[in-house]
């Protein structure tokens, strides 16, 4: 059984560089496929690696295999070493697979955090779910990104859908405090009543792309919940509000009638990365308005790239949540949009697309861990690598270097003291 193992495929002469550099005494057992090294890389968080001289032919055995994909399984390379995960982030663990809101809230909370204690205790919340329930066994949700700009009506809509839905309604922050202006829950009452929603106002910090930073994580957790339809709901900022593409499998722009102007405000981005496009607030004097927002939008396609040539192009409808009389349902009502957002899903899952869509979508998240991860450990690290950086800060501060000097300064910094 391996212990953190970790998978290395390496050439003959990679290996001799990899030995050379090694300290720790091998032993070497020779067999007629690889070579099995066993050496304690700490740097790597690894005790084995297995290393093949011809990774072109050779196949690792039956066994190793089988440990490989138990691994992969579980969402990770290696063991996750538990040390110092504390009973009350295993009790929320386990009370967030037995679907507390409660529990949920917390786990998101400790998520969002940027106190690093918070910080090690989420890692730990992240793998011990995966632990507890892989991946692979939690049943697979629609995550619909709903963007657009302010007044659009997005929250509206999105209190037409009364399944098991969660809603995590990304507000722009406060430059001073931090925190969420909007409130997007006061806007959902009627929705956030409901047993079988959650609702989650969360502010997006100054973050770019209209979602927070840790976005993946919270959807990762809503879905460890047992929520099987998870909605996005953006800030509206425009151009750059084009990263929620790169979290949910459909994305839905919101926009009210108005005209040419209002399409060009909206930039090209936002419109590129719509699955489709709806027209609100189609009633009374504005139903002439929104129709020829409809045709400038639809034009607007026209011209753009599909996503998804011969598979699926988007569509631009209209959509009325009022209603002249109580008892009568509107012309164009919400529930045509969430029909055509299940359409949508069909077709991709028909094709693979959802799935290859995601496997895209993990490699971008990773990197973006990366590099997190990268500015948590700069930014708490010892008080040497603290005062180090403070003075790069200044020096970049005085106009005495460049950014991207200073920047090169502090990853050299930072690969000097993690080798």
């Amino acid at each position: 059984m391996f212990k953190r193992g970790l998978l290395l495929t390496l050439s003959p002469m990679a290996f001799k560089s990899v030995s050379s550099r090694t300290s720790s005494v091998m032993t070497l057992v020779k067999n007629k496929h690889h070579h099995c090294v066993n050496f304690n890389l700490q740097n790597y968080h690894t005790d084995r690696a297995f290393v093949r001289n011809d990774y072109n032919n050779m196949r690792i055995n039956s066994q190793e295999d089988e440990e490989l994909n138990r691994l992969t399984q579980l969402g990770r390379i290696h063991e996750h070493n538990f040390e110092g995960m504390e009973d009350r982030t295993a009790k929320l663990a386990e009370d967030l697979l037995n679907g507390s809101r409660v529990a949920l809230s917390k786990s998101i909370t400790l998520v969002e955090s940027k106190l690093l204690e918070h910080h090690k205790q989420a890692r730990h919340l992240l793998a011990y779910l995966a632990k507890l329930k892989p991946m692979s066994e939690v049943k697979p949700s629609f995550r619909i990104g709903l963007s657009g700009p302010p007044g659009a009506g997005k929250s509206t809509m999105i209190e037409d859908r009364h399944e098991n839905l969660a809603v995590l309604a990304v507000d722009p922050s406060s430059t001073r405090t931090g925190g969420s202006i909007l409130g997007d829950k006061t806007r959902m009452i009627e929705l956030s009543r409901m047993e079988e929603a959650f609702i989650r106002p969360s502010p997006s910090l100054g973050f770019l792309g209209g979602v927070t930073a840790n976005m993946y994580e919270i959807i990762s957790l809503c879905e460890y919940a047992g929520y099987d339809n998870i909605l996005v709901e953006t800030v509206g900022v425009g151009q750059s509000e084009t990263l929620v593409a790169d979290l949910t499998d459909m994305v839905i722009l919101v926009v009210p009638p108005a005209g040419g102007d209002e399409l060009q405000g909206m930039k090209r981005g936002i419109v590129e990365v719509a699955d489709l496009v709806v027209v609100n607030k189609a009633d009374g004097d504005l139903i002439y308005v929104a129709r020829r927002a409809r045709g400038e939008y639809r034009s607007a396609l026209h011209y753009m790239r599909p996503k998804y040539p011969g598979v699926y192009y988007p569509e631009v409808v209209l959509c009325s949540s009022r209603r002249e009389n109580p008892m009568e349902e509107t012309k164009f009502p919400v529930s045509n949009v969430w029909e055509k957002a299940l359409a949508f899903r069909k077709v991709m899952n028909e094709h693979g697309l959802i799935e290859k869509k995601r496997q895209e979508q993990r490699k971008t998240w990773m990197w973006k861990q990366v590099n997190e991860e990268l500015v948590t450990r700069l930014l708490h690290g010892d008080e040497t690598t603290s005062k180090f950086i403070t003075g790069i800060q200044n020096y970049v501060e005085q106009g005495e270097m460049s950014p991207r000097l200073a920047a090169d300064c502090i990853l050299q910094k930072f690969l000097k003291t993690h080798k």
